[in-house]
């Protein structure tokens, strides 16, 4: 009788063809490692800026019910920004019409004679217990439920790439198994009929429970305790950031099939799957929590590399990533217990952290004025990212985003003085609107001189929003064009002609070209 229920476990039920063509093209192993690396090399190549306008979605058939928030297709962090649960890496189209059959008459009807014969012989035990202990053959036929052929020999690879592989090949799994669940719900099997709940159940559960071993390994990749160290800040600082958007993939991905469990399984399966399904998303979030503290130590202890004076990248990183907790608030609250003070705690702890790095980073910066534009810059863009986020300034408040306008007008008349006032200290006027000194050539030549030094080393340095851009220069302008103009009156037309090697003019056309980097 052993041999029978072995033969019958090997019987191919499924037209895996058909099934396959249900799902879509990108459903084999090859297609979908392929969409994967296609969907990092993207990634890789985009800004940031441009990805996270782009935004992300977990979506899968049912996460509406889920309250996910809805986004467009990818969200990518120059390179290091896992896609977080993109709306089908493998895009496999809809589900044909439910006529369509996927199930082989034939072998149904050599099923049912071995299961007529094994039942009337007492041995209905020994055959439903057969599907578990066969449970591998009972698919092994169907592609996209050889999960060892599709992740098996590749986790090794990068953890984003597999993480892609993973999410998509388990949004396809769940696809196959609903379907397969429904073309045995709405056909009558005589014999088999009467097995088939425990059939699909012996499938479904092989299926999600390697899902879920691999998950386990996945979970270990993207835990802290796995961190490589890296020596230069601005990696550091990438990759604790690339490893909490890894892992809240995955916490969303498994927190998002739990309906679909429920719509599959029943009994004891259900009660096991949903188990390990829990104890990965604990895992999650207290991998999720140990990178926050680690990030938020990182961003408090160390001092960024600076190329020039504009929007730092780790800026840009942090406020990214931010704005990405709050598109999927809801997951987030979820790894925190459902606390939403630690969520408003968790935002403003990175804010105040990341200002912390960038005042300790600018005290590095020895030219003149040089501190308080890095500063004017990087401050302006996080007010300005929390302008256009309702969340973000809810959570900070409006007395921050007070302090925050008076700290940049603060900044910009530091500039000013720093850099400008050294610039204009030859001539003896002091902006006094009456001067009734003349200037010397020697000192006036040296006040254009002052002036040229001034500009030639700030003109390339870097203001990244052009409003503020303008209103520098406007202060530039207010401030240093008087001065000159003054400077030139004082002397006659003779000597004016003799000594000034700049007009009006082209002075304020200078000043407009300053601050591009």
């Amino acid at each position: 009788m052993g041999s029978l229920a072995t033969e019958l476990c090997h019987l191919k039920i499924w037209k895996s063809d058909a099934l396959a063509g249900c799902l879509g093209c990108a459903c084999t192993a090859a297609s979908i490692w392929e969409l994967a690396r296609s969907s990092c090399r993207g990634g890789a190549s985009s800004s940031a800026s441009a990805s996270a306008a782009s935004s992300m979605t977990m979506s899968t058939s049912r996460s509406s019910a889920g309250g996910s928030s809805s986004g467009a297709n990818c969200l990518s962090l120059d390179g290091y920004y896992m896609a977080i649960s993109e709306e089908r890496t493998v895009r496999s189209g809809q589900i044909s019409s439910v006529t369509a059959d996927y199930i082989d008459l034939k072998s149904v009807s050599i099923l049912n004679k071995i299961a007529s014969f094994m039942i009337e012989a007492g041995h209905e035990q020994m055959l439903r217990a057969a599907f578990d202990r066969h449970s591998e053959h009972l698919v092994r036929y169907i592609e996209i439920l050889d999960i060892d052929n599709i992740l098996g020999n590749h986790m090794e690879e990068s953890t984003e790439l597999v993480l892609k592989v993973w999410t998509s090949t388990m949004r396809i799994v769940f696809r196959a198994l609903s379907e397969m669940q429904r073309q045995l719900n709405q056909n009558d099997f005589e014999i088999f009929s009467s097995l088939k709940e425990d059939y699909f159940s012996a499938i479904g559960k092989v299926s999600v429970m390697k899902l879920l071993n691999y998950a386990k390994v996945l979970c270990i990749k993207v835990s802290p305790s796995n961190d490589p160290s890296c020596k230069d800040t601005n990696a550091a600082v990438k990759h604790d950031i690339s490893k909490m958007v890894n892992v809240l993939t995955m916490f969303q991905s498994l927190d998002d099939v739990k309906l679909e469990i429920l719509d599959l399984f029943s009994g004891q399966t259900k009660d096991l799957i949903l188990a390990e399904i829990e104890r990965l998303t604990n895992e999650l979030s207290a991998n999720f929590l140990e990178h926050l503290v680690e990030l938020n130590g990182l961003l408090r202890s160390q001092q960024l590399a600076i190329s020039n004076t504009g929007v730092h990248s780790i800026a840009r990183h942090i406020m990214d990533l931010i704005r990405l907790l709050l598109q999927q608030k809801n997951t987030v609250h979820v790894m925190l217990n459902g606390d939403p003070d630690k969520f408003g705690h968790m935002v403003t702890h990175l804010i105040t952290s990341l200002e912390f790095l960038l005042d300790t980073t600018s005290r590095s910066l020895a030219l003149q004025g040089q501190q308080q534009l890095f500063l004017l810059n990087n401050m302006n863009f996080i007010l300005e990212q929390a302008s256009r986020c309702t969340d973000l300034k809810l959570i900070l408040g409006e007395s921050w985003c007070s302090q925050q306008h008076g700290q940049l007008v603060q900044l910009m008349a530091g500039y000013l003085e720093a850099s400008w006032t050294p610039a204009m200290s030859p001539s003896p006027f002091g902006g006094a609107r009456n001067p009734v000194i003349l200037l010397s050539p020697q000192m006036f030549s040296k006040f254009t001189s002052h002036f040229e030094m001034t500009y030639n080393v700030q003109k390339t340095w870097k203001v990244s929003d052009p409003l503020v851009r303008q209103k520098l220069r406007e202060a530039i302008t207010q401030k240093v064009i008087p001065l000159y103009r003054m400077c030139l009156e004082s002397y006659s037309e003779k000597k004016q002609q003799k000594s000034a090697r700049l007009d009006v003019e082209h002075l304020k056309a200078q000043l407009l070209e300053i601050f591009e980097g």
